[in-house]
């Protein structure tokens, strides 16, 4: 948070034409001290375009290419058919999404399979079981690329479906496309281990050894 408003802070000093010196001429125009609420409505701004555009993204790369590398016959198909990849891309959002699930707080009182809720409480909806249920799929705690369009909550529903869902489902396929064809034998490094990030809110490899 830090560092985003130091560079917004900037962004306001030196304007230039970028998504930070958009915010900070939308948000907190001048060059007046600025107030609590407008480094507040900045910050936020920031830090939903920034995480969920980069991170999230860099997470459901991560998470495709182990999922892809840890049986070969799954890496086999994407190079030598490139019009799976997009198939594969959809069966990551479903089968490991980087977000597993968000915190909601009820509006109103409510029973929850066969729990009472009172206003105000606070849910943990983890909706990556959802993408699990055999209800949704055949064979829903399978890993498969080749499997056809099927209804996931990866990038969520309704009215809090993932603006960004568009452009990240492009950055994984590219992605995907591009070390599928410029590496080809790309694998998994047998000496070293596939280190996973030890965080709820955030699903990926913070190392992931490959070689080629």
């Amino acid at each position: 948070q830090q560092m985003l408003l130091a560079h917004l802070e900037r962004r306001r000093i030196r304007p230039r034409d970028d998504a930070l010196g958009a915010i900070a001429a939308t948000l907190a125009p001048g060059d007046e001290p600025l107030e609590f609420m407008q480094a507040a409505s900045m910050l936020t701004a920031a830090q939903e375009l920034v995480l969920p555009g980069h991170t999230t993204s860099v997470a459901m790369i991560g998470n495709g290419l182990v999922r892809l590398l840890e049986d070969r016959t799954r890496w086999r198909l994407l190079v030598e058919n490139p019009d799976l990849v997009a198939g594969a891309v959809e069966e990551v959002a479903r089968f490991d999404n980087p977000v597993h699930g968000f915190l909601r707080v009820t509006t109103r009182p409510v029973t929850l399979a066969g729990r009472d809720l009172p206003a105000g409480a606070e849910v943990l909806l983890v909706y990556a079981s959802a993408n699990r249920d055999e209800a949704l799929c055949d064979r829903p705690e399978v890993f498969d690329p080749t499997r056809g369009p099927t209804a996931h909550l990866g990038f969520a529903l309704g009215p809090h479906f993932c603006p960004g869902a568009p452009l990240g489902r492009v950055q994984v396929r590219i992605a995907l496309e591009t070390l599928a064809q410029r590496l080809p034998d790309l694998r998994l490094d047998p000496d070293h281990e596939v280190v996973m990030r030890r965080d709820f809110t955030m699903r990926g490899p913070v190392t992931l050894p490959v070689r080629w």
